[in-house]
């Protein structure tokens, strides 16, 4: 039966409750009694046994109440609410409302509200999870229903747990960053998902979607990975189909994750040259295998030579395509290669992408020019010259000079300043020559006595400079 093995392009994973936000951040009360504290519907325990010391008490008189809690780092994404109310006490919870607002005013408006509890018979129930899915720095439960029997409306939390990630982060206890593809960086705590949308720069043809922030089609110019954030080297690569008079395959490095190259046959093998060796620190690849043979392992060799991959190193060996390398090598060829020569196959390859630099550039976004005298590519994240320096030269960024360069340097300064003094000595003499030589031709209109005085003169002032230097 034929399998095929896929490459996903992407994966939305689903995780559960993130973690009660309550402990970053103030309550306040509209009103207190009995010397209750805003704060203690935040702190445990967690129950519905009323007491002035771990509940809460609007005083009397007010018509309306309300208990708000304000995050201390800004907006949050919430999921849901706990809340305890005061046992026995259900009909004064009849009619509350709970928002998510970005504003503290009060009452809030109407597009904050979560949720609203419909007045009337049966009352709620004093132990409830409410879920929101809204996006606010304040949380706040407001009560403007007067129960039966009252002159006021009351609220007695005993506690409440607010949960959800602080904006930018989902997972489970917020631990991972949201996208930065993400509109705002907004994005659901279940599942990472965009809220506001994706943001489309660097995606091909301006296409992502909107939940996963995923380039849909592919990534424009330089760009590589599942957010089209990384620099793709491949993009100026040559990739080949070796076995077959290495056959041009430009549709598997175009950036376009629908144009495919396709081969179907015996022992298929895909090359790509780099052109030069270069650092690389991750490969993604999206395309698939079909075949008639289980268990068909497939390997991925780096290397230096584009004659026998095999003796490079293994970067992959499995039987699925893979859809991301991590990995930490210097290298110029990245082969494919069946393990099983004699087995039949379709491989398709939509996309490679090669996250790294050119070889005199490191860098995020290799935005950076390596230093000049380093041999080979440069680390991509310090500069460090991995590969060592250019001769006479030495460090981690080879700036320092060797010191068998520096005798030389300095044996060719002395000498050039030697050679310049004696210049200088030689200029001044020939200008003493010239000088008294111009002077000789002056005799007609002197005296020989006055000759001869000058002569004396224009020698000692010669001499006199000579001397000075």
């Amino acid at each position: 039966m034929l399998c095929t093995i896929l490459i996903h392009v992407s994966t939305v994973l689903t995780v559960t409750a993130q973690k009660n936000l309550t402990p970053f951040g103030k309550a306040t009360l509209s009103s207190s009694a009995y010397n209750t504290k805003p704060e203690n519907a935040i702190n445990p325990p967690i129950s519905n046994t009323w007491s002035e010391k771990y509940c809460t008490h609007t005083g009397n008189g007010q018509i309306t109440a309300w208990w708000m809690f304000n995050f201390s780092f800004g907006s949050a994404f919430i999921t849901d609410v706990s809340i305890h109310y005061r046992n026995t006490y259900p009909h004064r919870m009849d009619g509350f409302k709970l928002y998510i607002s970005n504003a503290s005013t009060i009452p809030p408006p109407d597009y904050d509200l979560c949720y609203k509890d419909p007045q009337g018979l049966p009352y709620p129930e004093v132990t409830q999870t409410i879920s929101c899915y809204q996006l606010g720095q304040y949380v706040i439960y407001y009560d403007d229903i007067v129960a039966s029997g009252d002159h006021a409306s009351f609220i007695e939390l005993c506690y409440v747990a607010i949960n959800g990630c602080e904006k930018t982060f989902w997972g489970r206890n917020c631990t991972k960053s949201c996208a930065e593809r993400c509109i705002d960086r907004h994005c659901y705590p279940g599942n990472g998902s965009c809220v506001l949308g994706c943001n489309t720069k660097n995606c091909l043809k301006d296409l992502c979607d909107k939940s996963t922030a995923v380039c849909t089609n592919g990534c424009r110019g330089t760009r590589t990975g599942t957010y089209c954030n990384k620099y793709n080297i491949a993009t100026d690569a040559s990739v080949s189909q070796i076995q077959i008079d290495h056959k041009p395959t430009n549709l598997a490095n175009d950036g376009d994750k629908r144009s495919c190259f396709k081969s179907k046959g015996t022992d298929i093998r895909l090359q790509v040259d780099m052109r030069e060796k270069r650092i690389v620190t991750e490969i993604h690849v999206t395309g698939k295998v079909n075949t008639t043979t289980k268990g068909l392992v497939h390997t991925i060799y780096a290397s230096n030579s584009s004659v026998d991959p095999e003796k490079g190193t293994v970067l992959y060996h499995e039987e699925s395509l893979p859809q991301h390398i991590s990995t930490n090598a210097i290298f110029r060829y990245l082969t494919f290669v069946p393990d099983n020569k004699s087995a039949e196959m379709e491989l398709e390859i939509c996309e490679i992408g090669i996250v790294g630099c050119p070889s005199t550039q490191y860098g995020p976004l290799c935005n950076r020019a390596c230093p000049l005298n380093c041999h080979g590519p440069c680390d991509l994240e310090t500069g460090h010259c991995k590969l060592g320096c250019s001769n006479g030269w030495t460090g981690e960024k080879c700036e320092q000079v060797r010191s068998e360069l520096q005798n030389e340097l300095n044996g060719t300064a002395i000498g050039g300043g030697i050679g310049a003094f004696i210049a200088i000595i030689l200029i001044m003499i020939a200008g003493c020559f010239i000088y008294k030589r111009n002077l000789k031709s002056k005799t007609e209109k002197y005296s020989y006595k006055s000759k001869s005085i000058s002569k004396t003169a224009s020698t000692k002032l010669c001499m006199n400079e000579l001397k000075s230097i």
